[in-house]
């Protein structure tokens, strides 16, 4: 990707489009490396030869746009995210239509940043209006509608509305199985929501399990520091915590504050979540030193 960049930029003018794809591309692997610090420069470039070679209203103006979007929000910067995604979403509209699939996707993306920034219930109707969408365009079983549906499925397990959550983890978790298996990172990511919601129901039988066995094989497919494994991390240890299993919950939460830091930083929401879950452990065991 560094090799291609380098290769348009001595080939190309400054601004050209192509040089601009290549930094979109380079800024992408940054991202799936959890490098977010790497990523911001190169996209805030793309966006900016975009939009003065092509307009600000260009479909590739809104791929650079929401491409900057999701760096911000994986970064934790839960503001710009939400306004560049809002901002993306009446663009797409205007380019695309209201059913389109890539507005469609745009529209799952600002629900997740609302739903991360702590407000799922705005961000639950706008989860619903994209899930029919891909319904109706992309068919029940296509990978989209099962993503959204366990996001919608999320949503409605943070505002407490269990008896809907459920039925939807539940059939996205066994559909997304079927296609792809048990033991890719997708099903892993939907076994832990559906852990989750059957504990939010108090069916610890069924949940803690569940839970146990994502943590053991998203560590042995994404790794043991991957944002993804610690996030599973994390809720385990608080459910272990919670159960009054502080032998099982406090080296987990000391690994999982430890790893957090290492991959996003210091400053970033799942690092300060981490730091309070451990603190409170801390306290409750009269450790006052470590908190």
């Amino acid at each position: 990707m560094v090799l291609a960049l380098t290769i348009d930029e001595k080939f190309y003018v400054e601004n050209h489009p192509h040089v601009a794809t290549s930094l979109n591309n380079l800024a992408e692997l940054y991202r799936d490396q959890g490098k977010y610090a790497e990523a911001e420069p190169l996209l805030l470039r793309a966006l900016a030869i975009r939009e003065k070679q092509l307009g600000e209203e260009h479909p590739d103006v809104a791929t650079s746009l929401n491409n900057l979007a999701m760096a911000y929000m994986e970064a934790g910067d839960m503001s710009k995210a939400v306004s560049l995604f809002e901002e993306t979403l009446e663009l797409s509209e205007i380019l695309l239509g209201d059913e389109h699939p890539d507005t469609q996707s745009i529209m799952n993306n600002l629900a997740l940043a609302y739903k991360s920034a702590g407000d799922s219930a705005k961000a639950i109707p706008i989860f619903e209006e994209a899930l029919e969408i891909a319904e109706s365009n992309l068919g029940e079983e296509h990978p989209e509608t099962l993503g959204l549906m366990n996001n919608l499925g999320e949503a409605y397990r943070d505002v407490g509305k269990i008896s809907q959550a459920l039925p939807l983890l539940k059939e996205s978790f066994e559909l997304i199985k079927r296609q792809l298996g048990e033991d890719h990172p997708d099903t892993l990511t939907v076994m832990n929501n559906l852990a989750l919601a059957y504990i939010a129901a108090s069916d610890i039988e069924k949940g803690l399990p569940l839970q146990e066995q994502a943590l053991k094989l998203m560590q042995a497919e994404l790794g043991v520091d991957h944002p993804e494994t610690l996030e599973i991390m994390s809720n385990l240890s608080v459910m272990y915590y919670q159960l009054g299993d502080i032998a099982k919950a406090l080296p987990l939460m000391e690994q999982s504050l430890e790893q957090t830091q290492k991959r996003l930083g210091p400053e970033h929401p799942d690092t300060l979540a981490c730091m309070h879950n451990l603190s409170e452990v801390y306290l409750n065991l009269g450790v006052v030193n470590k908190v």
